[in-house]
């Protein structure tokens, strides 16, 4: 498996596991369960229910909070779960595998409670001692066990296949809305269990559609391409799109959310800038995450109604300001450094201006005072005696003697 293989895998499947919500039938992505073998306590109104893989169990790599069996077909495995209730009083909850399924905004997501039961939602069973369980009476502060047990049929072709299995309180007391618009939120906790089956030819690839340009949420403009996940692995893959026409743009390296294998969805990539009406020609490609190789599509769309962008703030105004003050920064210390340099350099220049002139100085009263002793006669000698009784210096036995006494 390659590294992008693996990078993809390890994305979806932390969305594979969590506490969901179910907004009057829609798919909500899930979010990370706490990795642990005991619940916590929850904050005042919340779901007192936790939900965690048991450590130990078949498939549950340290760290996860899912389950990442590697089966063959005809096998059976038996990993458990705990269901806690850290709330102040008795409650029930419901307990059930669902499917793994690709949402076109979401990637990797589970199916609702009463979806037909088909694929490999119908290899996973929960029990408690060896009996199939449905709903689970959980006193105050009591937790238990669930078994979770995977049996893949045999015949099963190699790949990826996700599944899991929901706890779900009962009578969730939740909801929104006012007169003939009701919106009920449920909250549920699922723990992911991704089964791979090894064998010959596995990979993750895509066939792509012909992409066009659709006016969705808010009017703006999307460039919506069909995907089919034709391998028998998951992936998340990186997209390049182009436009050229009225208003020429490019989107180069955006991240897919994961794709599932056998899955059929849109991807709606959200136009940033405004778009023109007329004729645009959009060159769709896919790569990584799994793809053996770069992969393109080309389309076009008549645009019969410009369509507006959402606005992000410019930066490169900001930038080049940036840039500007760093300069002229620079500019003023590099004058700053000359001008000390020249000040440093005209002082060292005054002091050795001033030493040399004293120097001159000195010369010209010694020669004044030996033409002026010339003229003395015998006081020469005496000036030049005194002189040198005040140049010598003492004789190094006085000065020990003086030490000595």
């Amino acid at each position: 498996m390659s590294c992008n293989t693996s990078a993809a895998r390890r994305r979806m499947l932390i969305a594979a596991s969590g506490t969901v919500s179910v907004l009057a039938g829609l798919l909500i992505a899930a979010t990370p369960a706490t990795a642990a073998t005991t619940t916590t306590v929850p904050p005042a109104g919340a779901n007192p229910i936790g939900v965690a893989p048991v450590v130990g169990s078949p498939g549950l790599q340290q760290g996860r909070d899912y389950f990442t069996p590697t089966m063959l077909a005809g096998q059976t495995v038996v990993s458990q779960i705990v269901v806690g209730n850290k709330g102040a009083t008795t409650v029930a909850v419901r307990v059930y595998p669902v499917n793994g399924i690709t949402s076109p905004d979401t990637g990797a997501v589970y199916a609702n409670f009463g979806a037909k039961a088909a694929g490999q939602v119908t290899w996973v069973t929960p029990e408690v001692a060896g009996k199939l369980v449905n709903t689970v009476v959980l006193p105050s502060d009591k937790e238990q066990r669930i078994n979770v047990v995977v049996k893949v049929p045999v015949g099963t072709k190699p790949g990826d296949y996700l599944a899991g299995v929901a706890v779900q309180q009962l009578n969730q007391k939740a909801g929104t809305g006012h007169g003939a618009i009701h919106i009920s939120i449920v909250e549920r906790t699922i723990i992911g269990i991704l089964v791979n089956i090894p064998g010959k030819g596995l990979g993750f690839r895509l066939k792509l559609g012909v992409p066009k340009i659709v006016a969705e949420t808010a009017g703006l403009g999307t460039v919506s391409t069909p995907l089919v996940a034709s391998g028998n692995r998951l992936g998340a893959p990186l997209e390049d799109v182009w436009l050229t026409g009225p208003s020429p743009g490019q989107l180069l390296g955006r991240q897919l959310n994961t794709i599932l294998p056998t899955a059929s969805i849109p991807d709606p990539v959200v136009w940033a800038t405004t778009l023109k009406a007329g004729i645009y020609h959009i060159r769709y490609c896919v790569y990584g995450g799994g793809l053996p190789a770069r992969i393109c599509t080309t389309g076009s769309t008549n645009l019969l109604h410009a369509t507006p962008g959402y606005k992000t703030p410019k930066v490169k105004t900001v930038i080049i300001h940036q840039k500007t003050s760093t300069l002229l920064l620079a500019l003023i210390g590099g004058l700053g450094a000359l001008v000390l340099i020249l000040i440093i350099g005209f002082f060292i220049f005054f002091l050795i201006w001033k030493r040399r002139r004293d120097e001159d100085e000195e010369e010209k009263e010694r020669r004044r005072q030996q033409r002026h002793n010339g003229k003395g006669g015998g006081a020469v000698v005496a000036v030049a005696a005194d002189r040198d009784s005040q140049d010598t210096p003492e004789p190094v036995t006085s000065s020990t003697d003086r030490t000595s006494e």
